[in-house]
């Protein structure tokens, strides 16, 4: 299992792994809203529907800017950046997406496995990087 240099790298990975988990419940509740209001004529509620289509392209600009650090240790591509690389042919996919596979594994388990080489990797230090903080 591989495991990061930087305890900032565990703490991005985390963060932008929440973020993409908030993505993926406040757009489908935002179209659940957007829906329900133009088929109710109710301003109020196409108002927040709007609101949160807008913060969900907030997140969306969010987690580009974040995700740009957030690298596998071993194959070092974006693990929720769009670089163009294909996918690993293992790679597992939660509702048509490997970011959120990746987000759920990262809060729940402490681990993930990266969709472009589809190795392990741990949400740890390396142990010669401990060994020296140690000091």
């Amino acid at each position: 299992m591989h495991r990061f240099r930087s305890s900032f790298s565990i703490f991005r990975l985390r963060v932008v792994s929440v973020i993409v988990c908030l993505k993926f419940i406040i757009f489908p509740i935002g179209i659940f809203f957007l829906l329900r209001g133009t088929l109710s004529w109710h301003y109020q509620t196409v108002v927040i529907a709007i609101a949160l289509l807008l913060s969900v392209i907030a997140l969306s600009i969010i987690t580009w800017a974040l995700s740009r650090g957030t690298r596998c240790p071993l194959c070092h591509v974006a693990t929720f950046g769009n670089s163009g690389c294909s996918k690993n042919s293992k790679a597992r996919k939660l509702f048509g997406s490997y970011a959120l596979y990746a987000a759920i594994f990262i809060l729940f388990r402490g681990r993930f496995r990266c969709p472009y080489c589809n190795e392990p990797v741990a949400l740890e230090l390396r142990k010669s990087i401990v060994k020296l903080r140690a000091r």
